[in-house]
């Protein structure tokens, strides 16, 4: 039995979910008072899921690209949200290989969320003006695909989409995509829809599924490198009341990813969230190394090494049976 110790030290409201991912051009300022808004109105709590932009993990993503170049891959999304980082991952591997981005590599996107999974099925996206111009800026990005004409290449603004009406008939908490939200601010302003230009772009099948059960059922080519894209996922987890079981449950997905992919090149991409938790909670790293997890080192990430510690590789030879205590 091995005993995981530190994660005490961790302070939940240090971490919380902020509004910046929708609101991308916030100030800090306003960030705190999304932040004090959400708190004072639990009903918009729905605006979670939503909380992402297409490109927000960009230089990881060109990281996985660099590292995978040499042989096919399976990308796993688990807690797809509407899809924006699904696509994100296949405009980039396009960038990255060209032509043969589509037979290579194979991208599945998983959420619990029927509505979301269901708008991510119609290719189409909301993003912030702010959005498009921190991707299409080189100086910001460097080595960024996407600077100059990327956006327009792979995103075209279209009006509401016709089926947009129809889901929310459906699924009415789509609707928070439209109406008024925090601080009479409206989600309209400087946001527009787009369509996802998928033709030569890696095949995405989006899912509704538990990641658990996922993690469990679904075996990747043995031959392909296994890409898992935890980035934030630990929101979902974490929602649970019992911290403890909030973090059993984060390693447990970690260890079956593991024990599910014996003898098989794997990469987990973990986003802002995890990073900041992995500083405050060092049982965590404690626990990952136990597992055989080493963060890929910045000789091997090149230009992209400023995602370091966010992206690990696990290695072939720990033992896979072990079980823990948390302290």
């Amino acid at each position: 039995m091995t005993s995981i110790q530190g994660l005490n030290h961790y302070n939940k409201d240090s971490a919380a979910i902020r509004f910046s991912g929708i609101y991308a051009n916030a100030s800090p300022q306003k960030e705190r008072e999304y932040s004090a808004a959400w708190e004072a109105h639990p009903e918009e709590h729905l605006l979670r899921p939503y909380a992402t932009r297409i490109f927000r993990e960009l230089p990881s993503m060109l990281a996985i690209t660099r590292l995978t170049k040499d042989r096919p891959a399976d990308v796993h999304i688990l807690g797809a949200s509407d899809g924006s980082e699904a696509f994100a991952y296949a405009i980039a591997f396009k960038e990255s290989r060209g032509h043969r981005a589509h037979s290579e590599v194979k991208i599945s996107a998983i959420d619990q969320q029927p509505y979301l999974v269901q708008l991510a099925k119609t290719g189409h996206l909301v993003c912030t003006d702010q959005e498009r111009i921190w991707a299409n800026d080189a100086k910001m990005n460097p080595g960024n695909p996407l600077a100059g004409k990327g956006w327009e290449q792979y995103l075209e603004q279209a009006n509401e989409p016709d089926i947009f009406a129809d889901l929310t008939t459906r699924y009415p908490q789509l609707g928070q995509i439209t109406r008024d939200l925090i601080s009479d601010i409206s989600i309209g302003k400087g946001m527009h829809w787009y369509r996802v230009k998928q033709e030569g772009l890696p095949t995405i099948s989006f899912k509704q599924e538990d990641m658990q059960q996922y993690v469990r059922q679904t075996r990747g080519k043995q031959s392909n490198a296994q890409v898992y894209v935890l980035a934030n996922a630990w929101g979902y987890l974490l929602q649970n009341p019992n911290m403890a079981k909030g973090y059993e449950d984060f390693l447990k997905l970690i260890q079956n990813i593991r024990n599910n992919n014996i003898g098989k090149e794997i990469y987990l991409v973990t986003g802002q969230t995890e990073h900041h938790i992995f500083r405050q909670a060092p049982g965590l790293i404690q626990y990952l190394r136990l597992l055989g997890m080493e963060p890929v080192s910045e000789k091997e990430l090149g230009e992209n090494r400023d995602v370091f510690g966010r992206i690990w590789k696990l290695q072939a030879d720990f033992p896979v049976n072990l079980n823990f205590t948390f302290e």
